[in-house]
């Protein structure tokens, strides 16, 4: 896997779903950025591996969205997603986790699905995880499995894992809805400096706002007032935290 100057880009963004933009809008956005770019499922996963060796500032990812477990996407594709972990020099795994709150019904297949990928990916490797309503049992599994690096993504989760999160060496990632989902802000507020990231989760729409890492700037800014702390210093802040990710997963 290649190496990775951070110094070089002024943005991070560790959760984009990069391979659903068009070729010269990604050529765009990968001009001052980082991407951590996520999967959706075998299909995608294997188009975000083909953008990850075009441009030099994509970290992939691969794997599969719990939203789309048990309607696009079912049991026999979980062994693609492991023949490719077990194939290729993978250094994050993500989108995966487990939804309470808009996938119920298919609660028990993503765990299964979930701890089938668990199993398979070596030590040392990112997680990048969706988690909305199940954050401790996400929690729980991850430590289960000795996972060593973590980004909880758009955390909204209790405040009391926060510090949890912490002393584990996870992350949380923000995103531009901070503006206006209170729980989204009153968590960061509560959060650490040293857990925190930024994300865009674009393209995807979000009460009428079209997230992208185009808003990452925007992200800066809130965060900087909610922290009370300069833009600048946010800035160092998440240089910094996305660093040591990197450096656990030898791209520095």
């Amino acid at each position: 896997m290649k190496s990775i100057n951070i110094d070089k880009y002024i943005y991070v963004d560790v959760h984009c779903h990069l391979y659903e933009y068009p070729e010269p809008e990604i050529e765009e956005l990968t001009r001052e950025t980082l991407i951590f770019a996520v999967s959706d499922d075998y299909t995608s996963s294997i188009r975000t591996l083909e953008l990850s060796r075009k441009y030099k500032n994509v970290v992939p990812g691969i794997g599969i969205h719990p939203w789309e477990i048990g309607i696009n996407v079912h049991e026999d594709e979980v062994a693609k997603i492991v023949g490719l972990i077990e194939k290729e020099k993978i250094v994050m795994i993500g989108e995966v986790g487990l939804d309470s709150r808009f996938r119920k019904e298919t609660l028990e297949l993503q765990e299964k699905i979930l701890r089938t990928i668990l199993e398979a990916s070596p030590p040392n490797i990112i997680f990048n995880v969706h988690a909305l309503g199940t954050w401790g049992k996400v929690f729980e599994l991850l430590t289960k499995f000795n996972v060593k690096v973590a980004i909880f993504h758009w955390y909204s989760g209790p405040s009391e894992l926060l510090r949890e999160l912490e002393a584990q060496g996870y992350y949380i990632s923000v995103n531009p809805s901070i503006e206006f989902q209170r729980k989204h802000r009153d968590v960061v507020r509560q959060a650490p400096l040293d857990i925190i990231l930024t994300e865009s989760d674009g393209p995807y729409r979000y009460r009428g706002r079209m997230l992208s890492p185009r808003l990452i700037p925007l992200t800066i800014n809130i965060l900087s007032r909610v922290k009370e702390i300069g833009e600048e210093e946010v800035v160092k802040v998440i240089q910094r935290n996305t660093e040591r990710i990197l450096k656990s997963v030898n791209l520095i």
